[in-house]
């Protein structure tokens, strides 16, 4: 379909792009689930990086290390934003920050080996480690809704 012009995108609230009125891809994930896709990731190649210069000592694993963790801040801030939070208004309560680049680094992880034992058979592990990584993508939307303020802090 070709575009007469610019004004005939529209991306709607829900992240779902439209096109002269026609949703761009009625399978695609949202931009949102990228970009946490893409944290992720940014987490597991930081760890790579400490693997590599732990087993090699050369400082180019650091300088890269360094360079994507810097990157992964801003598109961690960039993820939060998309999600509603608003950083400013955020009082330090607790470790938030690090508790969701902990969620996403152990839901991706989790899906990693899992599709490792998929591909050796082991079903029932794999099963696990999904069923447990959905537990992970749930706390971490938790921790989202309580950052924007839409969970009240239980009192023991």
């Amino acid at each position: 379909m070709p575009l007469k012009n610019e004004s005939q995108i529209e991306m709607k609230k829900d992240n779902d792009v439209f096109i002269a009125g026609e949703k761009l891809s009625k399978i695609d994930i949202g931009a949102d689930v990228d970009l946490m896709i893409a944290v992720a990731n940014l987490i597991k190649l930081e760890e790579h990086y400490a693997n590599s210069y732990e087993f090699t000592r050369d400082d180019i694993f650091l300088k890269l290390w360094h360079e994507t963790r810097m990157d992964r801040g801003k598109l961690m801030s960039t993820l939060l934003k998309t999600l509603g939070v608003d950083l400013d208004k955020i009082e330090r309560k607790g470790d938030t920050w690090c508790t969701n680049k902990h969620h996403l680094s152990t839901w991706y992880g989790l899906r990693e080996s899992a599709s490792k034992y998929i591909a050796e058979g082991k079903f029932d592990i794999a099963k696990l480690l999904l069923e447990v990584s959905t537990k992970e993508m749930a706390r971490f939307w938790i921790d989202i809704e309580y950052m924007k303020g839409n969970i009240k802090p239980e009192k023991p």
